[in-house]
């Protein structure tokens, strides 16, 4: 998918190896519990107050949903790919653009988020505020919610969570 080669660009530019391998090898894919272990990882991004700290839970939570292979990510369950929409939508922008990766991962199943992703892509080209961290328009927001409503839309047989 073409959300992989962004992160992957990101991923590099970034430095971020050590916390993504760190993330694979909780969501190992031996294990079958991957719905209970994004849950619990959204649940510590909410609770946590320190957006630094947020920032770095979503990273993490995305390099390990990325990480899954597809089977893995085609059984989640629709409570977690709603989840997923609905923490989406209550995020800052800092930690939106983590999330669009994962749903992007997720594919046609989380279509319900589409609105919500072109709203924030609006709001992110027309932005003339700076985000939490003081910083105006961020193209690596504006790609990763670009290549999720790609994925998401190019993955036509994908039964929709609802």
């Amino acid at each position: 998918m073409a959300i992989k080669n962004v992160v992957a660009s990101a991923i590099l530019a970034l430095g971020i190896w050590p916390a993504m391998f760190a993330l694979s090898a909780n969501l190992d894919s031996r294990h079958q519990d991957f719905d209970e272990k994004i849950v619990k990882g959204l649940d510590a991004m909410r609770s946590e107050s320190n957006i630094t700290t947020r920032y770095t839970m979503a990273n993490d939570l995305a390099a390990g949903v990325i990480s899954l292979r597809r089977v893995d990510l085609d059984e989640l369950s629709c409570s977690t790919v709603n989840r997923l929409v609905s923490e989406f939508e209550a995020q800052p922008s800092v930690i939106k653009a983590y999330i669009a990766m994962m749903l992007g991962e997720v594919g046609g199943r989380a279509r319900a988020a589409l609105p919500a992703l072109r709203d924030a892509l609006e709001e992110q080209r027309t932005r003339n505020v700076p985000d939490e961290f003081g910083r105006y328009p961020q193209v690596e927001f504006v790609t990763s919610y670009v290549a999720a409503i790609t994925s998401i839309e190019e993955d036509s047989s994908a039964k929709t969570c609802k």
